[in-house]
């Protein structure tokens, strides 16, 4: 640091130290100023946010919980001969790939969607999340009906670009709070998640009883379209951050991948931050998606009895995200949570290596782990805040949506590793029958990111961070970025 700088440097902070003025947090407001979450001027619009977000989410898990349903039925009908373990296997087959191809589209639009969020405001991501939603779930419809997966699988692949849901809620949360209000508000998100996450499955455990095969479709598609009727009634915060002067410019080029590339290399933090945020979502494959099969193959559940769990799962993330999560955050560092994130997922992975073998009452060691597993959505949000921390106002967009993409070419590599270890395990091929062979290898890879983790916290053990700065803070940063440099 220059010896005449009168930037100081705290943990996930910057704090400017003048003679007039004894500690004032960046940003330009007093500590004792700040205005509080229930009386901030847009907490009804932010609401509304995440009610579009809850109902995003439970559309979105209910439309989960029917995919394996139509493979299996598609598998049963063309393969009439097969046994069921063949079946069963047969469509874990077809949905490591449905699983996997969305990610690779968001890899490859993804940053480009993030790119016109900067430019043209968040309103439209949302709208164009959730249209392609929809078109994934007419093609599903359409495949159900035809007994084809090739609509399935084209327009499910095209509508992997969906994902960007989630990076543009945080982009229009991380426009209109403070910034160390924003690590709550994603834990919050994050109960939105749990919520939409609970009652996705129970509808689909409801209407699943009403004989009809398409009533579920129906259903997750009229919910979606909710969303549509609520954006509207949201300011486009990119406006608002450009009247609050949180943003002085906007972007000048519409190359994704040069921007993120010059962000990374400008920043080895942000760098290793975004490899450990695509670490976990490598990772967290195993545990969020292929739970199904597992089930199925070790205590013969059907889709009602993992409809109950998904649900069971979406509470443990609720109460992680809205009531664990903020308290931690309230005596801890944001980096400290995340490492107790990674090992709660590390605990996670080694209950349900035990959840494998065939002792008596193993589901319910499958069940206690799952308490663990609700921590993981919520590490990603944890870990996409300290992201944010680090971005400029007018790349917020840009850079979460890049991570996001980064992460989804980690979630389509996991997804086909997850599976097919999984299929491989479960097979007569293989030496020994031990389906929990991938939590057993996707635990040691948690352990390796962990000890990574705790590496990178010490090697940076006061990460800058830009957002939100005015002029004078952001000539600071920069003549302290060339004189580093």
């Amino acid at each position: 640091m220059p010896p005449n700088s009168n930037l100081k440097f705290e943990d996930d902070k910057i704090r400017i130290i003048g003679p007039e003025t004894p500690l004032i947090k960046k940003g330009v407001e007093k500590e004792n100023n700040k205005i509080p979450l229930f009386k901030h001027k847009y907490l009804k619009q932010t609401i509304l946010l995440y009610i579009i977000f809850f109902i995003w989410v439970m559309s979105t898990f209910l439309y989960g919980v029917i995919i394996p349903n139509m493979l299996v039925d598609y598998v049963s009908f063309k393969f009439p001969s097969l046994n069921f373990d063949d079946q069963q296997s047969k469509a874990a087959y077809y949905k490591s790939y449905s699983d996997a191809l969305p990610n690779l589209t968001m890899f490859l639009f993804g940053p480009l969607i993030g790119v016109l969020s900067d430019r043209y405001g968040r309103k439209k991501i949302l709208y164009l999340a959730v249209f392609s939603s929809i078109i994934d779930m007419a093609s599903c419809f359409i495949s159900m009906y035809t007994h084809n997966l090739a609509y399935y699988y084209i327009f499910h692949t095209l509508g992997g670009i969906n994902v960007v849901m989630q990076p543009a809620v945080f982009s229009y949360i991380a426009d209109i709070f403070d910034e160390d209000q924003v690590p709550i508000l994603y834990s919050f998100a994050g109960a939105a998640l749990g919520i939409g996450v609970v009652t996705g499955p129970l509808i689909f455990v409801f209407i699943s009883s009403l004989g009809s095969q398409f009533i579920p479709l129906y259903v997750t598609g009229g919910l979606m379209s909710l969303c549509f009727i609520g954006i509207p009634f949201l300011p486009e915060s990119l406006e608002i951050a450009k009247e609050n002067n949180r943003i002085q410019e906007t972007i000048s080029t519409f190359n994704p991948f040069k921007l993120i590339y010059n962000l990374l290399k400008s920043s080895g933090y942000i760098f290793w931050v975004v490899l450990v945020f695509a670490s976990i979502n490598y990772t967290g494959q195993d545990l969020i998606n292929d739970y199904y099969l597992f089930a199925s193959l070790l205590y013969g559940w059907g889709p009602t009895q993992n409809g109950y769990y998904l649900a069971a799962l979406g509470t443990t993330i609720i109460i992680w995200g809205a009531f664990v999560i903020p308290l931690l955050l309230k005596y801890l560092s944001q980096r400290r949570v995340i490492t107790i994130g990674y090992c709660c997922s590390l605990l996670a992975h080694v209950m349900f290596v035990f959840a494998g073998i065939k002792v008596k009452y193993n589901y319910v060691i499958f069940l206690v782990g799952t308490i663990f597993v609700g921590f993981v959505p919520n590490n990603m949000n944890i870990i996409q805040a300290v992201i944010s921390g680090c971005t400029p106002a007018n790349l917020q967009g840009s850079v979460l949506t890049g991570a996001n993409a980064i992460a989804g070419l980690a979630n389509f590599v996991g997804s086909i590793a997850a599976n097919d270890i999984l299929m491989y395990f479960s097979s007569p091929d293989a030496p020994i029958f031990f389906p929990p062979a991938i939590f057993l290898i996707n635990g040691a890879v948690v352990l390796i990111t962990l000890i990574s983790t705790i590496l990178i916290w010490r090697a940076y053990k006061n990460p800058p961070t830009t957002k939100s700065l005015n002029e004078k803070e952001q000539k600071q940063i920069q003549d302290l970025e060339k004189t580093i440099n």
